[in-house]
């Protein structure tokens, strides 16, 4: 930020400086948050920040300065900025020791192949993308099922612990200049943090253009922020009026005659900056010889034309470096001396196309003046001077990871393979350690697009880069892609020949999982039982057991063979007391309980395990595994007939699953809340929670359960007294099940089919169904419905009754 804006004067801001003055106050009674300064680009957005910033110091606020890097940055890159800028303010207010936050990716310094990255003078460790060991590392994280939300939420956790801490003692105002270049894990800290500020005296404030204007990644992260509650403060141009006021303070010993005030309005739209440039560029000489146009856009090229080709040059290498430019850099990668090129930016700056900032950054202006300079590149032009940068980065040997972003980029767009394959496999693990699977997959894609054009032999490398690429995906719930990445292995007889062993056994395994996170549980159930059948007389490693049974026993759950599934979760439970684990002995715990909720009589037992097993689940913030046992718990609850117990069950498992970013576990808490409200005959509510299941389980992909919202779907119509749509939705609901064989399901809808009948008084129909339900043992595979069941034989004439289920 330019301590110069500080002293510019607030003309036609006055009334919303007053408004942020209001804000400010809320702040100072314990009512922080985020506010978003909105405008375009020399509206005086930062004019207005550096001026709050600068008077709420003397309401005793304590200010912390940020700027959003704008091309690759590294993970987190903003709050790291924050927390560290934070830490300087601790300690001038007497803190002995600074805070003990440690990000994941930078917590050990690594070695590629071919640069040295590392934190400080800590020794190098190694760290080579493909290198030995990878195999069995990824057999554990898929056999664990890795604690990622936990850990994510603890990294979250430690993040805000120094402003918490800060802001106990004084108010704390953080201004970020650009926020909507801020990296998507500083997007997401600010998100779950939001809710958290409006009880503590901490008030973000950035600067962003017009959210219409930025690009899709931008935009969304922004608003996600308004979700979480960021208020919008919009910065709008000058007027004619205020801009005769502007010219009188930029230009006090100089009478400006009002025809050129009033085309000078019309050329900036009354832009303070393009205001600025052209006062301080204006000749003295009458506006009729004037030869620049009219037009802000117009007249951004005509400077960009007036310039030496020298000095062109350097303003385009500047623009392939991005909205910022390091002058180290930039020495590096042109053919100009340090002393010529110090010239040249100076000369730049001076015409107002460039602005320096601290550390000898210099920054354009305007966005369109580095787009208009970029697009205008030929693609053969842009990728030399990618390749360019690159090699001047990796020339200056830089001493943190961050730098590893920048390559992984511009050596993509250089199109220098080995080095991007590199740079952005080593890019995507920082990424997923950080917790931050969408920024991984966006390096992982680049690193496996280099490999298949220099490295198109080594097949078992491809296999482990579309491995990782898997599980990122199972992260962010993209299912679908996840299995066309497999199916890139398994359809193609190269690959298969060139897979190792461990890669043989653990493509069924990550096929299985896939399938059954689709809800594709006949397929899982064939993968995973042909894999322990496979190796039912070797020894297995404990976490690949683990694994295998785990899913094995879920599978059998959803098919209804309940023995089957407590058999193969006691297995897992042994296996995990072997391996010392509680967690993932929690983990096991929940699914043994939900299974043994179906054995007749032990209901009450089984709540009380799975409540234990969720309340340490959640202690430990393991948010998304502690849903879906309080999902068990409500579809256990729902067997004694307490809906409203039963619904405050699943809303507990519903804001845990948002809380952990599980679409998946959220989908299902909100269809067991539909049926709940349908129960207790509160049915737009339920059809409004079913809709939002359906959104949720079709976007990941999850076919069984999109099913069950058919099914609920189909039970709110016939309340409704739509047996006709009612029927429709069961009939979706039960193709399905049974291209998936799942019994225990198709059950349930042959049972809602019956009800439909007996709406319509088909009472023929009804008797064939509930004959059909007796001969599939409907008491022992969803015990349940029963009292469903009986309450449908009960309508029944009494004469042509259907005999018990069983007998």
């Amino acid at each position: 930020m330019e301590s110069s804006r500080a002293d510019r004067p607030l003309i036609g801001r006055l009334d919303l400086y007053q408004s942020l003055v209001h804000r400010r106050e809320e702040v100072l009674g314990g009512r922080g948050g985020i506010t978003l300064l909105e405008g375009e680009t020399g509206v005086g957005k930062s004019t207005i920040l550096a001026a709050l910033g600068q008077e709420s110091q003397l309401h005793n606020f304590r200010l912390v300065t940020a700027r959003s890097e704008a091309q690759a940055p590294a993970p987190f890159q903003l709050i790291r900025a924050v927390v560290r800028a934070v830490d300087r303010e601790a300690a001038a207010l007497g803190a002995t020791t600074p805070s003990s936050l440690a990000f994941p990716y930078v917590a050990q310094p690594i070695v590629s192949p071919t640069v040295a990255l590392g934190v400080g003078a800590a020794p190098a460790a190694v760290l080579r993308p493909g290198g030995a060991g990878e195999s069995s590392s990824l057999f554990r994280s898929v056999a664990l099922g890795d604690s990622f939300q936990a850990d994510r939420v603890q990294l979250m956790e430690e993040m805000a612990g120094p402003m918490f801490a800060l802001a106990d003692q004084v108010p704390l105002l953080v201004a970020v200049e650009d926020l909507h270049w801020a990296d998507e894990g500083s997007i997401e800290f600010l998100e779950q943090v939001a809710p958290r500020l409006e009880a503590r005296r901490i008030w973000w404030v950035g600067t962003t253009p017009p959210f219409e204007s930025l690009e899709p990644r931008g935009r969304a992260g922004l608003e996600r922020l308004v979700a979480a509650g960021a208020r919008r403060f919009t910065v709008r141009p000058l007027s004619e009026r205020e801009v005769v006021d502007f010219v009188r303070w930029a230009r006090p010993d100089r009478v400006t005659p009002p025809e050129q005030l009033h085309r000078w309005f019309a050329q900036t739209s009354g832009n303070p900056l393009f205001l600025e440039q052209l006062i301080h560029a204006s000749p003295a000489r009458a506006p009729s010889e004037s030869a620049e146009p009219e037009d802000p856009v117009g007249q951004l090229r005509h400077q960009i034309r007036s310039i030496s080709e020298s000095d062109r040059r350097v303003l385009t290498i500047a623009a392939v470096l991005g909205p910022k430019a390091r002058f180290s850099i930039l020495t590096r990668t042109t053919d100009e001396n340090e002393e010529e090129l110090a010239e040249a930016v100076e000369r730049l700056v001076h015409q107002g196309l460039l602005r320096e900032s601290e550390n000898e950054v210099f920054e354009f202006p305007r966005d369109d003046l580095r787009e208009e300079l970029y697009n205008g590149l030929t693609d053969t032009r842009r990728r030399i001077l990618h390749r360019r940068v690159a090699e001047a980065i990796e020339a200056g040997a830089p001493k943190e990871v961050d730098s590893v972003f920048a390559l992984a980029r511009h050596f993509h767009l250089g199109r220098v393979d080995a080095k991007s394959l590199e740079y952005n496999r080593l890019a995507a693990r920082f990424a997923a350690d950080a917790y931050l699977p969408g920024t991984a997959l966006v390096h992982l894609e680049r690193a496996l697009e280099a490999h298949r054009r220099s490295r198109p032999v080594e097949l078992g490398e491809e296999i482990e880069l579309l491995f990782e690429m898997v599980r990122q995906l199972r992260r962010v719930g993209e299912f679908d892609r996840a299995e066309r990445a497999l199916r890139q292995v398994t359809d193609r007889s190269d690959m298969m020949a060139a897979a190792t062993p461990q890669q043989r056994d653990l493509l069924p395994l990550y096929l299985a999982l896939v399938r059954s996170d689709q809800g594709r549980w006949g397929e899982a159930d064939r993968l995973v039982g042909e894999l322990i059948r496979s190796r039912a007389e070797q020894d297995w490693e404990a976490p690949v057991r683990l694994v295998a049974v785990r899913l094995a026993g879920e599978l059998a759950y959803f098919r209804g063979d309940y023995p089957e599934a407590l058999r193969y979760h006691a297995e897992g439970l042994a296996t995990t007391k072997e391996m010392g684990d509680p967690r993932e002995t929690l983990l096991e715990e929940v699914r043994y309980a939900r299974s043994l909720t179906m054995r007749p009589g032990e209901l009450e037992p089984s709540i009380e395990r799975l409540r234990k097993a969720a309340t340490e689940l959640e202690r430990m913030g393991e948010k998304a595994e502690a849903a879906e046992a309080h999902i068990y718990i409500g579809v256990a609850l729902g067997m004694t007939h307490d809906p409203e117990k039963t619904l405050t069950e699943f809303h507990h498992a519903l804001r845990l699953a948002r809380e952990a970013n599980d679409p998946r576990r959220t989908g299902w808490a909100l269809f067991d809340i539909a049926d709940t409200l349908h129960d207790l005959n509160r049915l737009d509510e339920a059809d409004a929670h079913n809709r939002q299941a359906r959104e949720q389980l079709e976007r990941v992909g999850d076919r069984f359960g999109l099913a069950q919202t058919y099914v609920y779907e189909g039970k709110i119509r016939r309340s409704r007294n739509d047996p006709d749509g009612a029927e429709h939705a069961l009939r979706e609901a039960l193709a399905i099940f049974e291209e998936q064989n799942m019994e225990a399901d198709i059950v349930e809808v042959l049972l809602r089919l019956a009800e439909v009948a007996a709406t319509r008084e088909e009472w023929p129909a009804v008797r064939e169904q509930v004959e059909e339900l007796e001969r599939r043992r409907l008491s022992e595979l969803r015990p349940d419905l029963t009292h469903d069941y009986e309450e449908l034989r009960g309508r029944l004439p009494r004469s042509r009754k259907a005999a018990r289920p069983g007998r």
